[in-house]
């Protein structure tokens, strides 16, 4: 848990990622040349797409080993759970979280088609919607505790967990399909958006 407590900060460096995947094109001009060298636009979409979680996986990798490294360089006797299926899980799925994350960022730029309104979008989901239900607990309404854990702050920490019992909400594999739902609600309206509106 603390080689991968650094993914909820790093989330939102993902999410930036996701978001100038798509804006970048679109604030330069350059999609127009884009889609005159491959007009097929679900090809573009996809091919973009895959690429894009390609870098991501490979970062998150890179992060994830690297909080590992030091995780063990301060506690050395955990270097022997290194191979545990809690700590090999528990990476994987924070990996999974950050790829994910910023599928969800790349789908919310394709539909606002805007850096900044996608940013502050992916920003609130990530940081300002878990202290607004926070608040919402106060009013001691039911729903607001089961959508807590649903958020994908609170979705990335269960992953980054591992494949452990969870004490309550969503475990370890309800939410990897949490997150992956979370990233088709946005990459599937943007990909429609992308075949049927012009690009200008």
């Amino acid at each position: 848990m603390v080689s991968t407590a650094a993914a909820s900060f790093l989330v939102l460096v993902f999410g930036v990622l996701g978001v100038f995947a798509v804006s970048s094109e679109y604030s330069s001009g350059m999609i127009l040349s884009t889609l005159t060298a491959v007009p097929k636009r679900m090809r573009v979409a996809g091919a973009k797409s895959i690429v894009l979680v390609v870098i991501a996986t490979v970062t998150a990798l890179i992060v994830v080993a690297a909080g590992l490294l030091a995780g063990v360089a301060f506690a050395p006797d955990a270097l022997v759970q290194l191979g545990s299926s809690v700590v090999i899980s528990g990476a994987l799925g924070t990996v999974a979280y950050l790829v994910l994350f910023t599928l969800f960022a790349m789908g919310v730029a394709g539909i606002l088609r805007s850096a900044a309104g996608a940013i502050a979008f992916v920003t609130g989901v990530a940081f300002v919607l878990p202290v607004a239900f926070q608040m919402l607990t106060m009013t001691g309404w039911e729903w607001v505790t089961t959508a807590i854990d649903y958020l994908p702050v609170m979705l990335g920490n269960t992953l980054a967990q591992g494949a452990v019992e969870a004490g309550s909400g969503p475990g370890y594999w309800g939410s990897l399909v949490a997150m992956v739902i979370l990233a088709a609600v946005t990459l599937i309206p943007a990909a429609m958006i992308f075949a049927r509106r012009d690009a200008r």
